[in-house]
This record gives structure tokens, sequence and C-alpha cells, in this order.
């Protein structure tokens, strides 16, 4: 005998000894078939349950289905409704599929404060030092830096390692700038220039500024090397200043680095020479 019925779409099925079937018709009127025998199945299958377990969908081929409320609770929820089928292999198997969510990195925003956080964790593990060590000498380069919190930001993690690891050097150096150029914005040298802080050498920084004055008759030094910091290489850019009067003899050099800085600073050469990132005008005595 064959009864006629509606797609299940919920099983409630209590555990008192008698197990009532309750179906809900789709709004669509597709019908099916259900075999006494699956009904059976069905109750005696959900009988055996507690009143708290949750029954299974059972299909109309007689399968146990997966539905969307299992995918949002534990194992151990499912493992009472996994005995319906009397298989062990069934019951083992886990769901075939799993939810989670994705984020496009398009539509991310990093804060200052997140860019921060960032950062003190690289450095932290790149040096083996807590996150509140690092954290409390970024805060002392940003006051060396002049509180540019977004040079100290836009630094890779490898550079920002090393001056935390030189901490004490990089601040001599800052010292060191200041005293020998006090009219110069160290500070925004600093923040265009951070590989300063590593590159000089502290103890020459006091004759850097007569050896310049004796090549540069009359140039305002301070201001020069505020923006051209590549100068403080005395050695190199003499070099440079040579070898530009000697592919240009009798011109006024002075005036080519006023007019064509360039070609003056693209001179130098050696080892210890600082990368040399913007040209401006060469500012008047």
């Amino acid at each position: 005998m064959i009864i006629p019925s509606a797609p299940l779409h919920e099983l409630h099925v209590h555990s008192s000894r008698q197990a009532t079937l309750q179906s809900h018709i789709s709004r669509r009127d597709r019908k099916t078939c259900l075999t006494h025998e699956h009904l059976a199945r069905i109750c005696v299958a959900t009988s055996a349950q507690p009143d708290n377990a949750r029954s299974p969908y059972i299909g109309t081929d007689g399968r146990r289905k997966y539905t969307w409320e299992e995918a949002f609770t534990s194992r151990d929820d499912g493992d009472a409704a996994a005995q319906v089928d009397g298989s062990a292999a069934e019951r083992e198997q886990s769901v075939p599929w799993s939810m989670g969510w994705q984020a496009s990195e398009r539509r991310m925003v990093l804060t200052d404060d997140l860019k921060s956080r960032m950062q003190q964790r690289l450095v932290s593990e790149k040096l083996d030092i807590p996150e509140e060590q690092v954290e409390a000498c970024l805060v002392e380069l940003q006051t060396l830096m002049a509180g540019s919190k977004d040079a100290l930001l836009r630094l890779k993690p490898d550079l920002v390692a090393e001056m935390v690891q030189r901490l004490p050097e990089v601040a001599a150096r800052m010292i060191g700038l200041r005293a020998a150029f006090p009219t110069a914005d160290v500070a925004k040298m600093v923040s265009q220039h951070p590989t300063l802080l590593l590159a000089i050498n502290p103890e020459g920084l006091p004759e850097v500024a007569p050896k310049l004055s004796a090549i540069l008759p009359g140039v305002n030094v301070d201001r020069l090397v505020e923006q051209h910091p590549s100068v403080l290489d005395v050695n190199s850019f003499e070099q440079a200043v040579s070898e530009a009067k000697r592919l240009m003899p009798g011109k006024d050099v002075v005036e080519l680095l006023r007019n064509n800085p360039d070609f003056i600073l693209s001179l130098q050469r050696g080892s210890n020479l600082i990368p040399y990132d913007g040209v401006g005008d060469l500012p008047a005595p």
C-alpha cells in the first residue's frame, strides 16, 4: 500500500512509546511516495532517541540527510543523530563540507593603530623581546623623529628592528646632527631620510660643516644639509665637485648646484654614500 505525501520538511518525533510523525506541506504541489516500510524505519529509528535528541532528516531513499542546523552545532550533538544508520562506516563519516568566510583585502582599512600593533609584533618576534619593550622603544624613536608617527610606520620592519636594537646609537646621531647644524630642521630631515640615523658617523659630524663651508664658500650649510643629506659624506661630495669643475671648466659650482643639483650630486661615489632621495633648490646664504 502506498501513501501519497508532500515533501517532508521537518520531523518531530517524541520518544513516548508512540512516535508521532508531523509533516508540513510545501508551497509547491510536488508529490512523492513514502512506503509503509520507510515510515516504519523512521519511527523505529527515532523512537530509541532521548527526548532532547534532534531527529535526523531521512530521505526517500532511506539514507540520512545532513541539515543546515547541523552545520552550526558541535559534533557531540550530532553523535546521537548519527546512530540512526546501522552502518559503522556512516557513523564515523564526518560532514563532507564546512562553513567559513573570506574578507576582500581591497575592502580592509588598516588604521594607524592597527599598523602600529602589527609593527610592534613583527619587531618583537624579530628581536625576541616583549612587545611592551618594543612599544617603549618606538615611542622614544617617534620622539626623536619629532613625533612623526607616519614616517615611522612607513619604514620596513627590518629597519625599525635595527633602529630599536641600536637605539642608543640612534639617539647619539640625532643629538650630533642638531649640534652640528643648529639651524637645520633635523627632525624633518631624519623623517624623510631615516637611514641617516644608522649611516652617519656621529664623531665626525663636528667637522662636516667647516669642510662644506670650505668647498662651497658663502652657502648656508645648514640648509644645504637639510635639503641634500647626501653631502654629509664630505669626501664623496668634494670629489663630485672636483669632477664637475673638470667636466665644466669655468663654471660656478654654486650656480650649478642651484640650477642642476642632480648633475653634481650624481657624481658622488663611495661605499659610505648616503642614499639620495630628492632634490630641492639650493638655499641662499
